[in-house]
């Protein structure tokens, strides 16, 4: 009897006319549904059809259901992956930049360390004049320690962003163009002129360094909005690193006077120093 009901509704269903039944005692109209298949008239819950033997997931065709979920874990792999790679790619260009310059750091104070040991011991030499007599010792150093320490810093910096320019180059004039070789060149600029950034302020805290230092700090800043320009680019965009590659070695090209600079404050400071063609410690 329900089946006869919910074929006669069907068919006034399709012939447009409204069901005006009010169906079999007990029958509640949206208990009832199609068979995809074959579309016998079936209570909700049934997992085969009697008519086509079609199995039932939900009223769906087990086999589409299969599909679907298939198609649903497919594409949420596909998302999920993608995401960690674009998440791992933003933050490998901070982590390198930190790790870079956390090194560069511990150089630099290592070296400054034995410089300012070695200065110490010049000053306190006494110093023969031709004549074969010993003259007095050199006055003492009025700059401040701290000050002192920073200028013989800068100049051990400015003799590693020396060596940039030639790297630039090299990688530029390659027959294959390696712009993850630049983004790391580009890398350590930044990282050493964030601490050269640091040093300058440093040598600004003393009232005869303020000239040098401020021009050390403009030089500096100006090599890390040259470098996070070009590693603000996708590593595939060939030519924004070439920009920024070539715009480095022009820029680390005015490093000679504002270096020589800082040699003569140094030396008027009587601070003793590598000269200025001698390699990066």
């Amino acid at each position: 009897m329900t089946v006869n009901v919910a074929r006669r509704r069907a068919k006034r269903a399709a012939d447009g006319r409204a069901d005006t039944s009010d169906g079999p005692i007990g029958e509640i109209g949206q208990t009832l549904f199609s068979c995809p298949a074959c579309g016998r008239p079936l209570a909700i819950g049934v997992r085969r059809c009697p008519g086509c033997s079609a199995r039932l997931v939900m009223g769906v065709r087990a086999g589409r259901a299969v599909m679907f979920v298939t198609i649903g874990l497919i594409v949420g792999v596909a998302f999920g992956g993608g995401l960690a790679a674009t998440l791992s790619a933003i933050r490998l260009p901070a982590r390198d930049a930190q790790v870079a310059q956390a090194a560069a750091a511990a150089a630099l104070a290592a070296a400054a360390q034995a410089q300012a040991a070695a200065s110490a011991v010049a000053l306190a030499t006494p110093v023969i004049t031709p004549a074969g007599g010993l003259t007095e010792t050199a006055p003492p150093v009025t700059i401040p320690a701290s000050s002192a320490s920073a200028l013989t810093q800068a100049l051990i910096l400015n003799a590693r962003l020396r060596d940039t320019p030639s790297a630039l180059r090299t990688a530029l004039a390659a027959s294959k163009f390696d712009a993850q070789e630049v983004s790391q060149l580009l890398r350590d600029a930044s990282a050493n002129s964030v601490i050269g950034l640091q040093l300058a302020e440093n040598l600004n805290a003393w009232s005869g360094g303020t000239a040098v230092g401020g021009r050390m700090a403009t030089f500096y800043s100006a090599v890390q909005s040259t470098a996070a320009e070009g590693l603000g680019a996708s590593i595939r965009n060939e030519s924004a690193y070439r920009r920024a590659a070539a715009a480095m070695v022009t820029l680390l090209g005015g490093l000679g006077p504002i270096d020589g600079q800082a040699r003569q404050l140094a030396a008027t400071a009587g601070i003793n120093l590598p000269a200025a063609g001698s390699p990066a410690p």
